[in-house]
């Protein structure tokens, strides 16, 4: 299938003139809030981009609700994705937090524990995963690696069921649909489809995760350039030239939805050099799990009540319910000395309170006699807290050895729960006070970097960045019989973005093995993301083997390994190149047709709206006028 869209690498990307031919969006596309910015190059403004053509909200849920549409008049109906909706009773039609799920294998899903959480079935993918070993039937591979490889391989999928209705759909799915309803109000909002698009992820996403993010950008429907960003550092970019920061050492604080980063970024003097130095984070921690254990907390009280288990998988809609009450008394929650949820909502339970009382004084640092976050609430999540503050610390630990001093850096406080109180009073402790800007809206600042970010390209804004890649990427070997590990690091944490071409040359590290199993790994080496695997047949002791590697500005490796039996004069008898992603170019066209299938079902459903609209408006109208012959 031919297509334009593209992912530029960083020496393919010619200076741009968006002036006068493109415009360009910035996208956060959060875990539980999407925003949309346009920056206008000529005026040097943003325009916080409506999110959603039915209101004036700029800030739109990062969900979906499934729903069946007729989309004509001969029966034929459709599961329609409705955007940004709070979920409704029926909490299996609708698909939420999928940014904690996109990039990941099913195994890693199943470890991290969210199924208890989520109110949607995420399934085993079958013969999804692009991942395998390429052995041949007659190796004798180890049966245990083998079960490893294949368990990493697999994919994952979405169950969604409306009214009788199954559907399956990848996570990349999903964040595409929120994307397309971006992008078409874009077009609407700024008259083009001529639209480039920088898409913003936590600085601690892995190269899959980075991939997938993309891959929903390209099956939005997105026409030009689509870019990759670190999040902290789109939010430092927007702070240095908003509130035209001349120079100096920034410590990005980003405490999201579903994650954590601090990034440590020194700007040049007149703003035109951004260079990361250290990024250390949490991919799978944020706000959600905050409210995990306020869900937690409320599930013990009602089992412990009426023996309901709202985490019982035939209470799914109870749960969903829960969530919501929860997520409604979080924001009271620091404001009132004691606070009461009131639960009537359980069908032939009496109407009864769960009481979350203060705790002491132990948890209230400022003098605001309103201040009061002793609750059990922060007891349960301090200690998540504490980790964000340990990461902190370990970057600063970091800094000093490059010579930053802490006194001389600025705290930039990012992301929607980075506005819980004990944050900030933990952060004091360490930082000087007035050293930590809480005038950010963390909310959109995100995205308002990211539409200026892609303007570095052109003249009107002289900017150059250097980002960085959070976790390393390496290879671990083995001998055929899964013996004899062997851990290589290629690219190191923090290194700088664009990681140029590599080349290096190995050898076997003994002759009595036919063939070597190969990983190729992204992260810390005892929880580590798999890229790659295969099985690679070595004739002899003298077999080379070269790999050749790099890592784009958009944080996406390429990797390819070839094998030379006899030595570098001898012809080569094995090549491979990684394929990084869960989703093939066959699975992806695939998906490319369905969603502008989708795109077009979408617009049958609006016509036929409109048509039933004027119909039931004429329907008490007298005749008059002129009315046709037949």
């Amino acid at each position: 299938m031919s297509d334009n869209r593209e992912i530029l690498h960083h020496d393919e990307v010619p200076e741009v003139r968006h002036e006068n031919e493109r415009k360009v969006l910035g996208i956060d596309l959060g875990t539980t809030i999407t925003c949309m910015a346009f920056y206008d190059v000529e005026t040097d403004r943003y325009t916080d981009l409506v999110g959603d053509g039915n209101n004036q909200e700029d800030l739109v849920c990062s969900t979906v609700t499934f729903e069946k549409e007729r989309v004509n008049n001969e029966g034929g109906v459709a599961l329609r994705g409705d955007i940004g909706r709070d979920p409704p009773g029926d909490p299996v039609r609708t698909v939420s937090l999928v940014k904690r799920v996109i990039g990941k294998n099913h195994e890693s899903f199943k470890r991290s524990g969210e199924e208890r959480y989520i109110n949607y079935n995420v399934e085993e993918s079958e013969n999804t995963g692009i991942i395998g070993i390429e052995a041949d039937e007659e190796m004798d591979v180890d049966e245990e690696l083998k079960k490893t490889k294949e368990k990493a391989k697999k994919s994952l999928k979405i169950r969604v069921e409306v009214d009788g209705i199954v559907e399956f759909y990848a996570p990349e799915e999903i964040s595409s649909m929120v994307l397309r309803r971006m992008r078409q109000n874009a077009e609407r909002k700024l008259e083009t489809d001529k639209l480039d698009v920088v898409v913003t992820v936590p600085a601690y996403f892995n190269c899959q995760q980075r991939k997938s993010t993309a891959q929903a950008a390209k099956l939005a429907g997105f026409s030009g350039r689509i870019e990759i960003l670190n999040e902290p550092t789109a939010a430092a970019i927007n702070h240095v030239f908003t509130h035209e920061e001349q120079t100096g050492y920034f410590l990005v604080y980003d405490l999201g939805g579903g994650t954590f980063d601090v990034t440590l970024i020194h700007v040049n003097h007149s703003r035109t050099e951004f260079r990361v130095l250290n990024i250390d984070g949490d991919s799978h921690l944020g706000g959600e799990d905050f409210n995990n254990d306020f869900l937690d907390y409320v599930g013990e009280r009602i089992k412990q009540h009426c023996e309901i288990d709202i985490f019982a998988k035939e209470n799914a809609e109870l749960k969903a319910h829960c969530r919501r009450e929860c997520e409604n008394a979080k924001k009271r929650i620091s404001s009132e000395e004691q606070f009461n949820l009131h639960v009537d909502f359980l069908i032939g339970v009496e109407p009864f309170l769960i009481t979350f009382p203060r705790i002491g004084n132990h948890y209230n640092f400022q003098e605001n006699e309103n201040d009061f976050t002793g609750h059990v609430y922060y007891a349960k999540i301090e200690a998540k807290i504490d980790k964000t503050i340990d990461i902190v610390r370990r970057v600063l630990r970091e800094a000093e050895t490059k010579g930053v001093r802490k006194d001389d850096v600025k705290v930039l406080l990012i992301g929607g729960s980075s506005r819980i109180h004990l944050i900030q009073k933990k952060l004091c402790a360490i930082f000087n006070p007035a050293m930590i800007n809480q005038q950010e809206d963390p909310d959109r600042a995100v995205a308002r970097g990211a539409a200026r970010y892609a303007y570095r390209h052109s003249k009107q804004v002289n900017m150059k960045v250097e980002d960085a890649m959070a976790l390393q990427i390496g290879i671990v070997t083995t001998n055929h019989d899964g013996r004899g590990r062997n851990i290589t690091s290629l690219v190191p944490a923090n290194s700088t973005l664009p990681f140029p071409s590599t080349t290096r040359r190995f050898r076997p590290a003994n002759a009595n093995q036919p063939f070597v199993n190969v990983e190729l790994v992204q992260g810390e080496m005892k929880n580590y993301a798999l890229l790659d695997a295969f099985s690679m047949p070595v004739a002899s002791a003298e077999t080379i083997v070269k790999i050749t590697y790099s890592v784009d500005e958009n944080g996406l490796v390429s990797f390819e390994i070839a094998l030379n039996e006899g030595g570098d004069r001898t012809r080569e008898t094995y090549r491979r190149t990684a394929h990084i992603s869960y989703i093939s170019d066959e699975q992806l066209e695939v998906m490319m047709a369905r969603a502008a299938q989708r795109e077009r079902d979408d617009l049958a459903i609006e016509e036929l709206s409109r048509r039933e609209e004027w119909s039931d408006r004429n329907d008490d109208v007298q005749e008059g006028g002129i009315i046709e012959i037949e």
